[in-house]
């Protein structure tokens, strides 16, 4: 291999590990954002907040859901 097919090899592997974080990023963002909502229209006692498996719970009831 030419040492300028080196150079672009490594250039696409750059940008596709670039594109992966940011969808990555961006799916962990969606994740945060279905919470919120689930926090922000669920009649919820205050105390429901505070409890430590809260969100664990919520992200296994929306994957039920799917």
């Amino acid at each position: 291999m030419a040492p300028g097919g080196v150079h672009h090899s490594l250039l696409v592997l750059a940008a596709g590990l670039v594109a992966i974080q940011m969808l990555d990023n961006d799916n962990t963002a969606k994740e945060l954002a279905e919470i919120d909502s689930a926090l922000l229209t669920d009649d919820l006692p205050p105390a429901a907040y505070t409890d430590p498996g809260f969100a664990q719970f919520l992200k296994a009831h929306r994957d039920q859901a799917q």
